[in-house]
């Protein structure tokens, strides 16, 4: 599976589609679709550390997402992993580490 996952993450604008999924909360599969995609980013996370602006985003949807507790979960869960690199710890420590 690391070889399969290594050839997607490698595409240039594999993160950027996934953003624009995240961003549109209005798509009716929305709902269906953003734990597989948090799954995938914290996935992708454990080896590279994605865009800052996407681990944003997941912090935003860890943050609203309270009462929905299976995507709040995926959501810790994909930071979790992000923060196995030591780019992941950098960036969480600074962004969410001092509050």
């Amino acid at each position: 599976m690391h070889s399969h996952l290594t050839l997607f993450y490698s595409k240039g604008k594999t993160f950027f589609v996934f953003f624009r999924l995240l961003e549109d909360d209005s798509n009716p599969w929305y709902d269906l679709l953003v734990p597989g995609v948090l799954k995938f980013i914290g996935r992708a996370g454990k080896y590279d550390m994605p865009a800052t602006d996407v681990v944003e985003k997941v912090i935003r949807i860890s943050n609203s997402s309270a009462n929905n507790l299976p995507l709040h979960t995926v959501a810790l869960e994909s930071l979790a992993l992000i923060g196995c690199t030591h780019k992941g710890k950098a960036f969480l420590h600074t962004r969410i580490g001092k509050k």
